[in-house]
């Protein structure tokens, strides 16, 4: 089956090791892939990555559009005009993947003392507005008007199931778009779009990263961080993008299923 990738935060971190697990299943012959993030450049060192890992014998077209999805002025434009122009490519698809995956931390610290609704707003723009209406968007446009096979990955976390403390607005922001993705799914049901929240585990990344050095963090927490960084526990980043890519392609998950890296036994072992 010809297979379109759209992946969001693919400059960097999981959504690049996202594009090149996608890259290198030998299940997927005819593969495309399109990367959206602000970072132009990781773009193209993504993109780069992915082709060059990619299974022998597999072309790869790979689109990179620089779009920061946090400006809901242009969002909309922007994301139709990369639709339209999948559309209009030569490559003929019969399914297409969306990787819901971009996001940021928010305010980190005590809910009593937010800052003020100016920037809570921007967090909830892009973590949560930005998200769930490109989920949206893309089940109409693909799924509906052009009649493909759709799934959509929102790109969860343990915090969307679970509070920690200082951390309200990034368990908030990834609960709304869990229960917004199921509801997605329950209204989708019997038809071409698959949904399915993903919790990839914890990953060194840049917000890892920032976590471990955040000095408004809970201090239990924040040792978390600093332990599994000096002592290397972190789960690999290609270990929990080669699940997902598994959980997709077995499909045998219910629709608008959260699943956590710690959940799933994989059937298929990636070469």
């Amino acid at each position: 089956m010809t297979t379109l990738v759209i992946i969001t935060g693919a400059s960097k971190g999981i959504g690049r090791s996202t594009a090149i697990a996608f890259a290198k299943d030998q299940r997927i012959q005819h593969l495309g892939l399109c990367l959206i993030a602000r970072n132009q450049e990781g773009l193209m060192q993504t993109q780069a990555l992915a082709r060059n890992g990619a299974s022998p014998g597999k072309m790869i077209p790979c689109s990179t559009h620089s779009i920061d999805l946090s400006n809901l002025d242009t969002l909309e434009m922007k994301i139709k005009g990369v639709f339209q122009e999948k559309m209009r490519s030569s490559d003929q698809y019969e399914r297409v993947i969306l990787i819901n995956n971009a996001g940021s931390l928010g305010f980190l610290g005590p809910s009593s003392d937010l800052p003020p609704p100016s920037e809570l707003k921007e967090c909830i723009d892009f973590n949560i507005t930005s998200s769930v209406w490109l989920s949206s968007y893309f089940v109409k446009f693909f799924g509906h008007e052009h009649n493909m096979k759709c799934n959509v990955v929102n790109m969860s976390s343990l915090c969307g199931v679970k509070p920690f403390k200082t951390m309200a607005m990034y368990c908030s922001g990834k609960a709304a778009r869990d229960m917004w993705h199921k509801t997605l799914a329950m209204e989708e049901s019997g038809g071409m779009v698959r949904v399915l929240n993903y919790a990839p585990g914890a990953i060194e990344t840049d917000m890892t990263d920032h976590l471990s050095k955040s000095v408004t963090l809970d201090k239990e927490l924040s040792s978390f961080y600093k332990k599994s960084k000096k002592e290397s526990t972190y789960i690999q980043k290609g270990d929990t993008t080669n699940k997902l890519v598994n959980i997709i392609m077995e499909d045998t998950y219910t629709s608008g299923d959260h699943i956590d890296y710690w959940d799933y036994k994989e059937k298929y072992i990636f070469p």
